[in-house]
């Protein structure tokens, strides 16, 4: 292997002669290189200065300034929104006004509002004045020029009372100083501290009483996101109480103390007592410590007093916070290119160095969450509700740490967090990271699964996937937390077979999704069976590929095949002619198809967002695109595009440039795709201008929502030059460190170093590299990438740099490879002199040795987990064209091959009148055997004598190419076998109600490879290789009754994103399933529902059916009464003697469908048919969601949601 020496001088000088002038020299070069870290020494332990709480409070970015311990149960912060607005999710917006309170606990950057528990608002005034419970009237403005957010700490003025709080914590405890400036009459007035339980969520039980002269306690049950949440609390006041006065319901509380400055009749025994004691101006200063538990208020008085330690100030608490702040900031340390050029350190560049505000803000807000769980003696709430301690997760396995003291935490929000902030926290954070994985063991243990979204040990389901598996998988494979006993022998952090069984468990309780009305096991989800099907799919496919690693690694081959193959039915919604993900529905592809849309089959996205998700078989995704030119062809195009979407407006979808959307999750890795390609240098580019521009040290400096860290941690990967694209691969796509360098700190050995360094390898050294003034416009010479990207309808083209960069692994030189130093004999001088001397020589050469570094020649576009955890650094440089072809990628590797094959599809309208012509297709480059299955759905049909009527024999047709009309007797089904060539379809005609399934069977792929995980097979010497049999493909085809037509009401308009393809839906005999998001079912928002069916003739009419569903969870409930009329001519309608008024059920939480029917009736409730052409039903709106509804606080109204009309 070629080696460089990574330096900055070709040797010592003769140091017994000028070591002074030496000494300066190598001041003046190095303060330009590596030893910058060293000059910031006083800087790297106060790193929480760098952090600005306030990025992401603003626009869409959803987070909270206010306190919070690294990963810590308590986010103590202002609320400035009480209605769980969307921008109100954190509680607090920037645009804001008035502050309501300070609650104990936040989310950051959710799409979904919860928390918010135990809000105090400190008062004050003449103790006459009775409180109000009002929020409106008990706010207070506030001005932004009096708040200060510190990384631990938060303060703001509050006008209306002239009260200055202040926010600290600990782990557990919330601490808030309230210093009172009123200018009331001293003897008269009384501080006020207002507690409101009823904040935000909807109350299901509570407590709040007085347990002595200076506590008051109790708990919070509430339902909003988490449908059952439990925080209990103790609040410890610095005064004794003087009264407490509570609202009626028992909810709020006002806790009053009398200061009594110069009231003669009040005793001498408060501590307030003495005015100068606050300062000039206070009247008082009280200091409340609030303690929080999800246990008990026996949990919250244990934490309170475990962490309230002795007589510990409020500043001492806020320098505690601000430590351990510090400590976990300096997991990374960065030197800017602002810093290496300015040379300003420390407190000079805390307010003037953005890059390095914009990664220390970053880099905090991916420590909020997950958070704390479990209280200081080990006790939590697991997802069983029932209160359980810390023990032996695995105590009787075999070679499994017992892990007795570990950590419980909440608050996993997977969909958004596998991508990239876990895996960062694997890298700067293994031993937390572990009690990750221990903690979703639990839930699966206490509640039966993995967590999904997981709140206050409650399972929100909300996203899509089972990426807990992702980030399991990414722990086992990177071997984090594998210790060795004295033997040698592996003893691991968990019981890795639970973990698999767990793993397992939760991929097949998505299985259902696959299978077809006839229990047939399908390849795909179709559009009719699931909503974001698309998404879905890709989504699971990934997750089953971190199972099938995680079963090879434990020798399970079996299951490891099993999930391989599942892992490839990606392919199976690959649809080759558009060269997108596209929906699949009734076996076929859903037409028409429009690859901007945004609906209801793609997860907060379309399909350019989610076309390249293929995180785990990127090279089986180039294949299908048509190669390395086609897919860089597909990501110029993806990144040039018209940014603007259609159908849905989607707030998520932000940041765009093209149809790339980096303020959603889906877009996060696509990218770092062009390294795949050969095209670096693209990928660097774009990610050099997200880094610049969607990313700002101000309130909007997010571009889309926080979500708990992942947006932020996308920003410290990409800044330090390195982005999981596959997590569970054990491998980091390389781009361009943002910074001058970077030093990642190991537990047990010195930091990971990454530089940016200019190898001359002719010189056989290299020297320092600043950030190419090139990439502050990504490379662009005209300026192009400098103008806005993200605004509607914006058109730009990326722009490559000049040369692409790669990482060169290095290595720390040995101070042998230096010159030998000179001895006291050598020096000339006094012996004090040259004593001193000697030292400082020492000092030169332990810089020398921090700046050299042996570099591997070796440039490589990825980097393994096990380089970054084992080798001393990485050094990025420009690649020369010459070497362009020697750069190293590294894919993932699967190591089980399967025979997986692509299913077929079915192509045909869902609905016909007379015949229908069924086409099946398989994919290009395979061919085989079809075997297709029809059944006739009809009843039997009898002659006119009402004997059974005589039916040909349905038959099989060889390789013809049609079958003019394929009988098969009602009730029955027939099987065709026929040869199949992906070069054309096999086609057949249907006249009656068929469901019709096929798949492929002794399938050959010839032409091209079948993915990048091809099986062993059987060649045929010509390049095919012979697989296996498909999965399903199943299409249902409904011969129709007749040919209705249906117009809607005057002003009845369907909501835009549950239109179900227009009005014609209602008539056209396909029944929408409770599985509502998948677009079957019409919805209309606060609207009462008119619509009128044309017979095309009168005829005799006796029975109207109507069918409504019920999601109270997702507004949708059933209308208040509907109606039948009917008119002859369109004109004159008759009112059906029969109605329907509903039960008000909305405290129901599953889904309903109820299927109405109207019968025309004669005064004696007999059946009396009707004369009619044209029938109305009529429906009445739900109007207004009740209070303990969750979209109460949102001043919701409800939705109808019908679907089938039939008239008989």
């Amino acid at each position: 292997m070629n080696l460089t020496i990574l330096n900055h001088r070709s040797g010592l000088q003769t140091i017994a002669q000028s070591w002074r002038a030496s000494l300066l020299v190598c001041f003046l070069f190095f303060g330009l290189m590596f030893p910058l870290s060293a000059q910031t020494n006083s800087s790297s332990n106060n790193l929480s200065e760098y952090v600005n709480p306030f990025v992401g409070t603003g626009g869409h970015g959803h987070t909270f300034p206010g306190a919070a311990s690294p990963f810590g149960m308590v986010q103590l912060s202002p609320d400035t929104r009480i209605d769980d607005s969307w921008d109100g999710c954190g509680g607090y917006h920037y645009d804001d006004s008035f502050i309501y309170g300070f609650s104990h606990t936040h989310l950051s950057g959710t799409g979904v509002s919860d928390y918010g528990d135990v809000l105090m608002m400190p008062t004050g005034g003449p103790r006459s004045i009775m409180p109000s419970f009002n929020p409106k009237n008990y706010r207070s403005n506030y001005n932004h020029s009096s708040e200060v957010a510190e990384a631990g700490y938060y303060s703001v003025y509050l006008p209306a009372y002239e009260i200055k709080a202040e926010l600290t914590v600990t782990p557990h405890v919330g601490i808030h100083r309230y210093t009172y400036y009123q200018s009331f009459d001293r003897s008269k007035f009384t501080a006020k501290v207002l507690i409101d339980l009823n904040h935000r969520d909807y109350v299901i039980s509570h407590r709040m009483e007085q347990l002595d002269q200076h506590r008051i306690g109790g708990w919070r049950q509430s339902k909003a996101w988490a449908n059952n949440q439990w925080v209990f609390f103790v609040i410890e006041f610095s005064q004794d109480i003087s009264r407490i006065i509570t609202a009626q319901d028992g909810r709020k509380m006002v806790v009053e103390f009398d200061m009594g400055y110069s009231d003669a009749n009040s005793g001498s025994g408060n501590a307030s007592a003495n005015p100068s004691k606050y300062g000039e101006g206070h009247l008082c200063e009280i200091v409340a410590k609030v303690g929080i538990s999800f246990t008990s208020e026996a949990g919250a008085i244990a934490n309170l007093n475990a962490e309230m330690m002795g007589d510990k100030s409020f500043n001492d608490y806020r320098a505690m916070a601000k430590q351990a702040w510090n400590e976990e900031l300096s997991k990374i340390q960065v030197t800017s290119d602002y810093e290496a050029r300015t040379f300003r350190v420390g407190a000079q560049s805390v307010k003037t160095d953005v890059e390095k505000r914009k990664f220390y803000t970053a880099l905090y807000h991916c420590m909020i969450h997950p958070s704390l769980a479990s209280d200081v003696d080990g006790r939590y709430r697991g997802r069983d509700q029932q209160v359980h301690r810390v023990g032996e997760i695995a105590a009787n396995v075999v070679r499994v740490s017992t892990s007795k003291h570990h950590k419980v935490y909440s608050v996993f929000s997977l969909w958004d967090t596998y991508r990239a902030l876990h895996p960062l926290l694997s890298i700067i954070d293994p031993d937390r990271t572990v009690d990750f994985v221990r903690s979703f063991l639990l839930q699966y243990q206490q509640g039966g699964k993995l967590p999904v979204w997981e709140l206050g040990s409650c399972e929100t389901e909300c996203m899509i996937g089972y990426h807990s598996v992702s980030v399991i998988a990414d722990v086992i494979l990177k071997e984090i937390g594998v210790e060795k006993d004295v033997q040698g022998r592996p003893i691991y952090p968990f019981d890795y077979s639970l973990a698999l069984e767990a793993m397992v468990h939760s991929a097949k309780l998505k299985d259902s999704a696959f299978l077809d009305q006839q229990g047939k096991q399908l390849g795909y989800m179709g559009v009719e069976n699931t909503a974001e099907s698309v998404s879905k799919l890709l989504e699971y496919a990934y997750d089953d590929w971190c199972i099938a690693r995680v079963a090879y690694v434990l020798s399970k081959d079996d299951i490891a095949k099993n999930f391989y193959a599942r892992s490839e039915r990606w392919k199976n919604v690959y649809d080759e002619k558009t060269g997108f993900m596209r929906p699949r529905v009734n076996g076929g592809w859903l037409t028409p198809f429009d690859p901007r849309e945004v609906n209801n089959h793609f997860t907060e996205a379309n399909a350019w967002q989610y076309s390249m998700y293929v995180p785990h078989d990127i090279m089986g995704m180039m294949d299908k695109l048509g190669g390395v030119k086609a897919t860089e062809n597909h990501l110029d195009s993806l990144f040039s595009a018209d940014s603007r979407t259609t159908g849905r407006d989607q707030a998520d979808i932000s940041g765009l440039i093209g149809q790339y959307a980096h303020g959603n999750e889906p877009s996060h890795h696509m990218a770092y795709l062009y390294n795949y390609c050969g095209k670096p240098e693209k990928a660097q580019a774009i990610v050099d201008r997200v880094c610049k521009t969607f990313y700002k040290d101000s309130p909007d400096g997010l571009i889309g929502n926080e979500d708990c860290g992942q947006m932020s941690a996308w920003y410290v990967m990409s800044a330090m030059g390195l982005y999981p694209v596959c997590p569970g691969s054990n491998v980091y796509a390389t781009g361009i460190p943002q910074f001058y360098e970077v030093e990642i700190a190991r537990e047990g050995k010195s930091g990971f170093l990454i530089t940016r360094g200019e190898i001359n390898r002719k010189e056989d050294r290299a020297g320092p590299r600043m950030y190419p003034d090139a990439m502050t416009t990504a490379g662009a010479t005209d300026g192009s990438l400098e103008r806005s990207i993200s605004g509607v309808g914006a058109i730009v083209k990326p722009v490559a740099l000049k040369k692409p960069w790669a990482a060169h692994q290095m290595e720390k030189a040995k101070a042998s490879e230096l010159p030998a130093l000179p001895t006291l004999k050598d020096l000339k001088g006094t012996p004090a002199a040259r004593a001193a001397a000697l030292k400082e020589l020492q000092e030169q050469r332990d810089m020398e040795l921090r700046s050299m570094r042996k570099v591997y020649a070796a440039a490589e576009l990825t980097v393994t987990h096990q380089q970054l955890m084992q080798s001393d650094g990485l050094v990025f440089s420009e690649v020369d064209s010459a070497d362009r072809d020697k750069l190293i990628l590294k894919t993932a590797k699967q190591t089980v091959p399967t025979s997986f094959v692509a299913v077929p599809v079915i192509e045909g309208g869902r609905t016909f009148r007379d015949s229908l012509r069924v086409s099946v297709l398989v994919p290009k480059g395979t061919r085989g055997v079809l075997e297709i299955r029809v059944s006739n759905r009809e009843r039997v049909a009898l002659d006119k004598k009402g004997k059974p009527m005589k039916q040909a024999k349905g038959k099989g047709a060889g390789t013809s190419a049609i079958v003019s009309a394929l009988v098969v007797k009602p009730g029955t089904m027939e099987t065709i076998t026929a040869e199949a060539d992906g070069a054309k379809p096999y086609e057949f005609v249907v006249a009656y109600d068929a469901v019709v399934s096929a798949r492929l069977t002794k399938t050959e792929v010839y032409g091209g490879l079948p993915g990048s995980n091809p099986a062993v097979g059987k060649g045929d010497g010509l390049g095919s290789v012979t697989l296996g049999q498909s999965d399903w493909a199943t299409g249902v085809f409904n011969k129709k009754e007749n040919n209705y037509s249906i117009a809607l009401g005057d002003g009845v308009i369907p909501h835009p994103q549950y239109s179900a393809g227009g009005a014609g839906a209602l008539v056209d005999e396909i029944q929408g399933s409770k599985e509502w998001r998948a677009g079957g079912w019409m919805g209309f928002y606060d609207q009462d529902f008119s619509a009128v069916i044309d017979m095309g003739s009168v005829r005799s009419v006796s029975e109207v059916n109507a069918r409504f569903l019920q999601d109270s969870r997702a507004w949708i409930l059933m209308p208040r009464s509907v109606e039948v009329w009917s008119s002859a001519d369109g004109v004159k309608y008759t009112k059906w003697p029969q109605a329907v008024v509903f039960k008000d059920d909305w405290q129901n939480n599953e889904t309903l469908i109820d299927q109405l029917s109207f019968q025309h009736t004669d005064g004696n409730a007999g059946v009396k048919p009707i004369k009619a052409r044209y029938v109305k039903v009529v429906a009445d709106k739900y109007g207004k969601l009740p209070e303990g509804h969750l979209g109460y606080p949102y001043n919701g109204s409800g939705y109808i949601f019908i679907d089938e009309i039939q008239v008989r």
